[in-house]
């Protein structure tokens, strides 16, 4: 079953810029090492930083119908972090959806 929440608080932009100052670890640490991914999960490239609301999303392996809804209802500046079950059978995210994410002002996207 789909939990989809449309709005959630989104933190202060003051407090995302002065996190985004911070090493990751030292963040989840600070949080009691909650809200952490595998360390298997890199950027493209090296030097991509990520700091944002995360609008998170839960996928069923080889469907990607939330994150297409995610990526409709996020707002400027959101990290869309998707959750694809470790599916390795199929893409979640490509090209198109990269654009759209892109024309509207997102953060940048997390995907497992």
């Amino acid at each position: 079953m789909y939990v989809i929440r449309k709005h959630f608080d989104r933190p202060d932009p003051e407090l995302v810029q002065n996190l985004s100052k911070l090493p990751t670890p030292n963040i989840s640490d600070a949080l009691g090492r909650q809200g952490g991914m595998q360390t298997r999960i890199r950027p493209v490239f090296p030097e991509a930083r990520l700091a944002g609301p995360a609008y998170t999303v839960l996928n069923y392996p080889k469907d990607n119908l939330m994150t297409h809804y995610a990526l409709k209802h996020a707002s400027p500046g959101d990290i869309i972090v998707v959750d694809n079950g470790c599916g390795t059978h199929g893409s979640g995210w490509g090209e198109l959806m990269s654009l759209a994410a892109s024309r509207k002002g997102l953060g940048g996207v997390v995907i497992d």
